[in-house]
Parts: structure tokens; C-alpha cells; sequence
């Protein structure tokens, strides 16, 4: 697995899978980007991303990614919830920046 090129946010229409504990591998797509959506717990999160894939509860913390070609991926985000009907991810490069964190390059 890759990750690179960041930030690696997928445009609208784009076809993304997550890898869940739940539901195993569950594929859709972007559908919106919202600047902020309110979680329960966490209150306001900016930047997040609306998608239409299948996920259940235990889905959360699922790396959600797309597969440009051959057997490579790329990591676009974290998924974290349902709001109004959608599955939210952060994007990756949002994750970056809060942690302050980059990941190697191999």
C-alpha cells in the first residue's frame, strides 16, 4: 500500500472503498463535501466528506481509499459516521494536518 501525492481528496463522483471491521469491503462514491457536520460527540467537523458506501456500526476508523490502477491504493480518509443518510470520512490531508503527522513513503 502507497500513500502519497496528499492531499488525496477525491473528487465528487469518484469511486472509494473502506475496509471495515463490520462490513468488510464496501465500495461507493463521493457525493458531497461539506465545510462542517455535527457529530454527537465530537461537535462540529470541518471538511468532511459524504459518500454512499455501505458501513455499520464498528466501521468507524475504517480506512476509506481508492485503487487508481494495478494493485496500489491510496488512503483519501478516515471514515467516522452516518449523518442524513451519508457515511462520512475525514479526508487524509485534514488528518495530516491536525496530527502534524506525515506517513513514509515507500
Amino acid at each position: 500500500m502507497r500513500v502519497f501525492s496528499w492531499p488525496l481528496t477525491p473528487q465528487i463522483g469518484s469511486y472509494i472503498y473502506k475496509s471495515g471491521r463490520s462490513t468488510g469491503i464496501t465500495a461507493g462514491n463521493v457525493i458531497e463535501y461539506r465545510s462542517s457536520v455535527y457529530h454527537p460527540d465530537f461537535g462540529s467537523l470541518k471538511n468532511q466528506v459524504a459518500t454512499n458506501l455501505n458501513a455499520a456500526q464498528g466501521d468507524s476508523g475504517s480506512p476509506v481509499y481508492r485503487v487508481p490502477g494495478g494493485s496500489d491504493c491510496d488512503i483519501v480518509g478516515v471514515l467516522w459516521g452516518q449523518v442524513d443518510g451519508y457515511r462520512f470520512f475525514s479526508p487524509i490531508s485534514g488528518v495530516y494536518r491536525d496530527l502534524g503527522v506525515y506517513p513514509l513513503k515507500g
